[in-house]
Order: structure tokens, then sequence, then C-alpha cells
């Protein structure tokens, strides 16, 4: 379980309802985009990795991960089916460029 402070003010240091965090993850530390794997989504200020730091053989999680979590003001379509799960698994940058086509 990952947990972070919420963000409440954007760059410009107006306030901000952010309604989305989007959770990167590498098992390198400071990665660059193309290394960052897109783990999921928030809606809160905390995130269950599910699968690390399991016990048991059957499980081969990284002994080491960094992960890197990014405030997302973003409205995806409210019809059909949440797009947000089909982006689990593609790299950062790959995630930028799919958002941006809505």
């Amino acid at each position: 379980m990952i947990q972070w402070e919420a963000v409440t003010h954007n760059t410009s240091n107006a306030p901000v309802t952010v309604p989305y965090y989007f959770i990167y993850g590498a098992v390198i530390p400071d990665p660059d985009p193309t290394q960052q794997v897109f783990l999921g989504y928030a809606t809160g200020t905390t995130f269950r990795h599910m699968g690390v730091g399991l016990p048991g053989t059957n499980v081969q999680s990284p002994r080491v991960f960094f992960y890197t979590i990014t405030a997302v003001v973003w409205y995806p379509p409210r019809s059909g089916k949440n797009p947000l799960d089909r982006l689990i698994g593609l790299s950062r940058e790959e995630v930028s460029r799919e958002i941006e086509l809505y």
C-alpha cells in the first residue's frame, strides 16, 4: 500500500480538485517515461499495488520498486467502460499519448 499527500494547487498556485492520480512503477530509480509502467489509478491518495511484497514462492515481485504518482485533471467520456483500465501495462509515454486523444 502506498499513500501520498493530496495535490491542492496547480502549477500556477490556483486551487484545484484532482479527480485522478495515475500510478506508474519501475524497477530502476529515476526512470525516464519509457521505463515507467502504468500500474493503475486512484481517486484518492492511496493505492494498493497487488502482488508486491507478498510472501510465497509463487510470487516473483521485485525486491525494490519505485513509484511515480501524477495528479491528473482529466475527465474521460462517460459512455461505455472506463478507458483507464485498458491503459494498465503501457509505458508512461504511451499513456500520455492515449489520453490526449480524448
